[in-house]
């Protein structure tokens, strides 16, 4: 009987999911975040930002764009921001994305030992 109640709920949070992705008579067709979670990273002051974007509303043309990512957080001499060129090493500027409804990003992040991040910023 768990097992059941565990597949049920499972499934209803699909279908909310799903509803989200294709709502119906949505006014706006737009993309958003819709699950963020960070893990840590195989080395040490690595971090893996797991997100997945969607577009809402139905499409019939690719969403295509990119993204920012920065982290703030403080050092030894205060507030400090570092960019996404900074968290990789210059391996990247930016996220591209070009999907329909889903795209499911994994980005692998490196802080100075120094650094304590404090917020993920997604523009």
């Amino acid at each position: 009987m768990g097992d059941l109640q565990a597949q049920v709920a499972h499934q209803s949070q699909e279908l909310a999911f799903y509803r989200g992705v294709v709502a119906q008579g949505a006014t706006s067709v737009g993309v958003k975040i819709e699950q963020l979670r960070i893990t840590a990273g195989q080395q040490p002051a690595s971090y893996v930002v797991h997100m997945s974007l969607v577009r809402s509303g139905r499409a019939e043309t690719p969403a295509t764009g990119s993204m920012q990512l920065s982290l703030d957080g403080t050092v030894a001499e205060g507030a400090r921001t570092l960019d996404l060129a900074t968290l990789t090493a210059g391996r990247q500027r930016e996220l591209r994305y070009n999907f329909r409804y889903l795209e499911s990003f994994d980005q692998e992040l490196t802080v100075p030992l120094s650094f304590k991040p404090e917020r993920l910023n997604v523009e």
